[in-house]
């Protein structure tokens, strides 16, 4: 997403308006909206705006700034409290269970009892 200063001559002048282009997924295209109206460059220039269009440039590019930064922001890893450990899954428990060897002697104990029972983290029935 940027902004830019869009400049539309009119009979009435020139009119400028602040718009924001983004990617448009329904049409998988860019595309671009209005941010912000801002008004005719007469009438601005009657409110004290001497130049008009090279001061709301400069707010084009503090939005634009503002954009990157937040943007780049957003890309930094955040440090959380929580543990990576939480996050591990069952592969833990599923490499002790290989390593000690548990399948095999769960099957002996099936055979003795003719109990089916599948030692199978995955599942959670071991």
């Amino acid at each position: 997403m940027a902004y830019f200063l869009k400049k539309t001559n009119n009979k009435k002048g020139t009119y400028l308006q602040i718009y924001e282009s983004y990617y448009d997924p329904e049409r998988k295209a860019g595309a671009h909206r209005s941010y912000r109206p801002i008004g005719y460059v007469h009438e601005l220039q009657a409110t004290g705006i001497e130049d008009p269009i090279s001061f709301f440039k400069d707010e084009v590019q503090k939005l634009n700034q503002e954009f990157r930064d937040k943007k780049q922001s957003e890309k930094y890893r955040q440090i959380s409290e929580e543990s990576p450990e939480k996050f591990l899954g069952y592969f833990p428990l599923k490499n002790l269970n290989d390593s000690l060897g548990c399948k095999k002697y769960i099957d002996l104990m099936q055979t003795a009892t003719d109990r089916k029972t599948h030692c199978n983290i995955q599942s959670k029935a071991c």
